[in-house]
């Protein structure tokens, strides 16, 4: 057996670097961390080829003396804790003290220092080859510290070989930077790569930093929410939701901070996904900016090397404190899909557009799918009759005098938004058996007849299943109907039988490869679903690992799933031509169901044509 033996301490950073510098926005994170915990108020970055060839960084902190430069680049020596008690209230974002020695280790680095009280004269500068350093020099310098970090992993060709392209290593970087620069806005922050100045944010308040770095063009589709601690106990939370309507492919533009710290949380992440159920499609991710504050005490940031997981005391108490946040802003916002009217017919100026020149597209970078119930209304409008066409164009006539007018114009109707009556005032027409087309005092509204009342039908269920004063009413079959299934789908049906009695079913095998239907929803049953196909939908439901109730998440989440199916399955479909007081009925019920302006799927239920958008395209503005 090989001898036991203590490896050499530059072996050691080495290792150690291996957990925390993975690359070179591992070394920026940690430096400007470094910064803020010495009270910075600018802090510049500088990278050359990524940071693979330079990362410098410079602020105007408290500063090192030059014994304490020599301690910093030392294994563990760290001002910011001195006993183990104080790893139970940890109040900066460095404090293991391996950061430095770490990075010394594989690279070349400077650094110069000197207190803010002292004279420029009295700077120190010291240096370090890969671990090896020379003795601390005087210098002149401006107060605070600089440090420069040259040929990252210069030492270390195993590493070095696994970084990317300069392109994709400053990706990293930016990334790094703006993370750690959106929760200090108090702090400004300047950015070069190369010979350009990337970034250069000055001190700013919270939502004008964000504003900053995600783009002003986002600004009309985020919503700021603020709960202090005393509604969530000693939890605040701080930050911008975005609108369905800007919501991205990937997570890439959700920000999620603990005490100032950016973090990679499952229950934060699972409490934001919360917040936007049946709000967005499965592949769509909110942009949103989450900042939780919680006393030191209630938070361990002690779980991983890089600092960049933690564990709380309380989690459901932060779980909801972030979700029921987040889900009242949502609630208390019009999030009806704006629709626009463009011109494709370019140089247009004055004269009506040729027929089939102008297309009807959503404000949303994904209009793929939420646009088509439009594009069917635009269809249907070339064919329509020039009787019906005028009919149109004389509503819309209709509707503007009274928009200019408002203030002075009696009402006989409230806006759509807060629960109007549809009646004989308020015109309705259905298009296609499809869609519903009215108005509000902003301008036409469009609905999709079949999206809208999976709403309204999940919604329902939901509060008969988790409420108390009606719940779910069965009905027993006269004889139980049969379902083809496999062993294991059998299994499946077993596992779920406590979620299927809450909504009014009870299955059971009746046979190797056979299950029965004893009991369905009586809603479902007035509502024409045959039990065979519904089973057989929520077979695969099951079979894709969606209605797993392994805890109290699990279950509501399987829950909802449930009543998704249901309320699809019941909800009117595509093509169903509906009477007068049953579009009047839908409508009405819109004005009632949180939610309303996204099915449980999260594709949009409504859109609205703005009355500047109609005149604009009738050639009236």
């Amino acid at each position: 057996m090989p001898t036991i033996r203590k490896l050499p301490p530059v072996l050691v950073n080495q290792i150690a670097a291996g957990e925390v510098i993975e690359r070179p926005a591992s070394v920026v994170k940690e430096l400007i961390e470094n910064s803020l915990d010495a009270g910075a108020t600018r802090i510049e970055v500088t990278l050359e080829q990524g940071g693979t060839q330079l990362i410098r960084v410079h602020d105007d902190g408290h500063g090192m003396t030059g014994d304490s430069l020599t301690l910093a680049l030392t294994p563990h020596a760290t001002s910011k804790i001195t006993e183990s008690e104080d790893l139970e209230s940890i109040g900066t974002l460095g404090f293991r003290g391996e950061a430095l020695a770490s990075i010394a280790s594989v690279a070349r680095v400077r650094i110069t220092s000197r207190p803010a009280e002292q004279p420029d004269a009295d700077a120190t500068t010291i240096r370090s080859e890969g671990g090896s350093e020379s003795p601390p020099q005087p210098c002149a310098a401006p107060g605070g510290t600089t440090i420069e970090i040259r040929d990252l992993f210069f030492n270390v060709p195993a590493r070095r070989k696994f970084l990317r392209t300069p392109g994709t290593e400053y990706g990293h970087c930016h990334d790094a930077f703006v993370r750690t620069a959106m929760a200090h806005p108090h702090v400004h922050w300047t950015l070069h790569h190369n010979t350009r100045t990337a970034l250069d944010l000055p001190a700013a308040s919270r939502e004008d930093r964000c504003l900053a770095i995600l783009g002003n063009d986002l600004a009309e589709g985020l919503l700021t929410f603020d709960s202090p601690a005393p509604p969530h106990g000693d939890v605040s939370v701080w930050g911008l939701a975005g609108m369905p309507d800007i919501a991205r492919p990937t997570a890439r533009q959700q920000y999620v901070y603990v005490n100032g710290r950016p973090v990679r949380d499952r229950n934060l992440g699972h409490a934001i996904r919360e917040a936007y159920r049946g709000l967005l499609a499965n592949d769509r991710h909110p942009v949103v900016i989450v900042m939780v504050d919680l006393p030191a005490d209630k938070v361990d940031v002690n779980v991983h090397p890089t600092k960049a997981e933690v564990r709380f005391h309380e989690p459901s108490a932060v779980h909801g404190a972030v979700l029921s946040t987040i889900r009242q802003r949502l609630l208390g916002t019009d999030l009806t899909a704006p629709a626009s009217l463009e011109r494709t017919l370019a140089g247009w100026s004055g004269s009506p557009p040729q027929p089939g020149s102008s297309t009807l597209s959503l404000g949303t970078q994904d209009a793929s799918a939420s646009s088509e119930p439009v594009r069917a209304f635009v269809d249907y409008f070339k064919q329509m009759e020039p009787v019906q066409r005028r009919m149109v164009m004389q509503e819309v006539e209709r509707i503007e005098p009274r928009a200019e007018t408002r203030p002075e114009e009696p009402h006989d109707h409230a806006p759509l938004q807060d629960g109007r009556a549809y009646g004989k005032s308020t015109p309705i027409l259905q298009v296609h058996g499809s869609y519903v087309v009215t108005e509000d005092d902003e301008g036409l509204v469009i609905v999709d007849q079949h999206a809208l009342h999976e709403r309204v039908m999940f919604e329902t269920l939901l509060d008969r299943v988790l409420g108390e004063e009606k719940p779910l009413e069965t009905q027993r079959m006269l004889m139980p109907v049969t379902v083809a299934a496999e062993p294991g789908e059998i299994d499946l049906l077993n596992d779920l039988a406590p979620l299927l009695a809450r909504v009014g079913m009870e299955i059971e095998p009746i046979g190797p490869r056979a299950v029965g239907v004893h009991a369905f929803p009586s809603l479902l049953v007035s509502r024409k679903v045959e039990p065979e196909p519904f089973v057989r939908s929520l077979l695969d439901l099951a079979a894709s690992g969606k209605l797993k109730a392994d805890d109290a998440t699990a279950e509501e989440s399987a829950l909802h799933e449930v009543l998704d199916l249901m309320a699809c399955k019941a909800a009117v479909k595509a093509g169903d031509q509906l009477s007068a007081e049953e579009l009047s009925s839908l409508l009405e019920q819109r004005d009632k169901v949180e939610r309303s302006s996204r099915c449980p799927h999260g594709r949009p239920t409504t859109l609205r044509l703005s009355l500047r958008d109609l005149e604009r395209q009738f050639g009236r503005s």
